[in-house]
């Protein structure tokens, strides 16, 4: 059981705090022993699993923050990351907003999962974007 303290209260990874106008603020909750350790840029992973850590911080952020503590929070944010050997670059490209294309779900998409070998995986999901992006001779609904 959590106990308020200095009118602040942890709740699950939202930090709660009482503001001196008596309304509710948040933001991330780090525990004492936190220590910014994420899976490091120069690991053997996929590259989006590289670059899923970076949009999911950056993601939490946004979302348990509130406008008071958002650029505290995003200095944590870049500070973890770059300790974590991940680039400016990458960092700026996830901060930006995305937009999400409207997906045909009326063909049946085949997936696959295969182990992670760096050079090799990449080029075998690059057959298969060949594959996916030929126009399909199958007909279309009206």
């Amino acid at each position: 059981m959590e106990v308020e303290k200095d009118k602040k209260l942890s709740f699950l990874d939202i930090l709660v705090y009482k503001k001196i106008n008596g309304t509710l603020g948040h933001t991330v909750y780090r525990k004492s022993t936190h220590t910014n350790r994420y899976l490091n840029s120069k690991s053997h992973h996929h590259p989006a699993q590289l670059q899923s850590v970076v949009k999911t911080l950056i993601t939490r952020s946004k979302r348990l923050t509130d406008e008071d503590n958002m650029h505290q929070e995003t200095v944590n944010i870049r500070t973890a990351l770059l300790q974590n050997e991940f680039s400016k670059t990458n960092i700026s490209r996830a901060e930006k907003p995305t937009q999400r294309k409207d997906d045909d779900t009326s063909i049946p998409i085949a997936k696959s999962c295969l182990p992670y070998v760096r050079g090799m995986t990449d080029r075998i999901g690059e057959s298969f974007e060949d594959i996916t992006s030929k126009p399909s001779s199958q007909p279309t609904k009206s």
